[in-house]
């Protein structure tokens, strides 16, 4: 399976992009208040033209923020849809499993659990290294999809077929698709270029917000703290949105979890 690369602006924490959006737009602020003040004359002629200048500004920022924030979450509701999806699926293949012979229930069941570890390792992670061993957990997990194929396929096809075996064969393909979709979802983000224009962009309007205070001698600190601080957090809840395997915005695998513990409380007479 390939996996795409992670931008740098993924690679960051998101409490640090925000931390550095919010301390540039004050700056921008800032410094704009100051141009403005040491450039002002008294001739009113170009102000309609800067104000509309502003006005833009502030329209493609808002343009921007809105169309980032619904990519982010887009991804986000696809992954959260396909945790909810495989759950579902994997439900299923163990409910079928049940009509099995023994000892092929119990041998399918723990390759089960294994897959369902390695995914919810996969899903859950959240720490410094997430992005660099989210590629090999995803991995494991579709090794260990292959060995159950393989496990099913040898009881359909083998010498002696076994009753139940073949009714697995749908679940499995299903499961294995709604896999990779979420593979995808997670490796999909909204493009670096976007979040560098949106950065760009945020910057330029609290500066022209700020040159605007400086042309009317009115600071505006309250105006320039709100629009730093709204659109900073915007653009936190995006980034975190987009960075699952190290933001605090990930899907809820509980699902998952809950289908694990039921799958073990089934084999436990078996194990005793």
């Amino acid at each position: 399976m390939n996996f795409l690369a992670t931008s740098w602006t993924h690679e960051q924490e998101s409490s640090h992009v925000l931390l550095a959006v919010l301390v540039t737009m004050l700056a921008a602020g800032e410094l704009g208040y100051r141009a403005g003040r040491r450039y002002r004359t008294p001739h009113e002629g170009g102000r309609g033209h800067f104000v509309a200048v502003q006005a833009s500004l502030l329209g493609l920022l808002a343009l921007l923020l809105g169309f980032a924030l619904n990519m982010a979450d887009q991804r986000y509701e696809a992954r959260r849809a396909s945790t909810m999806d495989d759950s579902i699926t994997l439900a299923t293949l163990n409910l079928r499993s049940d009509f099995l012979p023994e000892p092929s229930r119990t041998e399918f069941k723990r390759l089960l659990l294994d897959y369902l570890g390695s995914h919810l390792g996969a899903v859950t992670a959240n720490s410094a290294d997430a992005t660099a061993q989210f590629p090999h957990r995803a991995e494991r997990a579709e090794a260990l999809h292959r060995r159950m194929c393989e496990f099913v396929r040898a009881k359909v096809q083998g010498d002696s077929p076994v009753k139940g075996a073949a009714e697995m064969i749908p679940a499995l393909g299903d499961s294995l698709a709604i896999h990779r979709r979420w593979v995808t979802a997670m490796e999909t983000q909204v493009p670096q270029q976007i979040l560098i224009l949106l950065f760009a962009t945020a910057v330029a309007a609290a500066g022209v917000v700020g040159y605007s205070g400086g042309l009317s001698q009115h600071r505006g600190i309250v105006q320039s703290m709100l629009l730093a601080v709204f659109v900073s957090g915007i653009i936190f809840v995006i980034h975190d949105l987009d960075t699952p395997r190290s933001g605090v915005s990930q899907s809820s695998s509980q699902p998952l979890v809950h289908l694990k513990s039921i799958i073990e409380s089934e084999m436990l007479p078996h194990d005793s």
